[in-house]
């Protein structure tokens, strides 16, 4: 494994800070809590990469935590797909067991509304309207927050949780 691909103590520290919400995160993007740990590893090799150009030095803190959540994004399995459908893009040449044991998602909670089952519902709907949602729920963020983190304007971040809400049927939940 090249230098570039091994976890340096400030990646490391910032898997610590930010592990749990991650797993959080990567439990509800996946199509199924087994594939939870795969998705975040994904993502955190993907972000490895670039790692010396997005560690929050004195810039934004959350840089970094916002690569992460979109690789995940971009490698989660959309609506439809398999629930194996992890892309491997990006990250074959990266040890993932360079990581250790990696986050836990099991421990991961999402609200549930009524009758209609939340995670099953989000899994009808794309990927980053996904990530909207559980940014605002887990996190509470509001649709600026989930822009910074997601890498857009506060009016998309709001379009596509609104978009989400609407095709995922959790819209006309009470």
């Amino acid at each position: 494994m090249s230098a570039p691909d091994r976890p340096d103590a400030s990646f490391e520290g910032f898997v610590a800070a930010h592990g749990d919400a991650i797993a959080t995160l990567a439990r509800g993007l996946s199509a199924h809590d087994e594939d939870a740990d795969e998705l975040a590893e994904r993502a955190l090799a993907r972000v490895l990469r670039r790692w010396r150009r997005l560690r929050p030095v004195d810039g934004d803190p959350e840089a970094a935590y916002g690569a992460v959540v979109r690789a995940m994004v971009d490698l989660a399995p959309g609506p439809g797909e398999p629930p194996t459908a992890i892309s491997h893009r990006g990250s074959e040449d990266v040890d993932l067991d360079s990581f250790g044991p990696g986050p836990v998602a099991s421990s991961a909670s999402v609200p549930r509304q009524g009758a209609l089952d939340p995670v099953a519902a989000l899994r009808r709907v794309a990927p980053d309207q996904r990530a909207v949602l559980l940014l605002r729920w887990l996190e509470g963020r509001d649709d600026e927050g989930v822009g910074r983190v997601l890498g857009v304007d506060a009016v998309e971040a709001g379009r596509r949780g609104r978009l989400a809400l609407e095709e995922s049927g959790l819209a006309h939940q009470g």
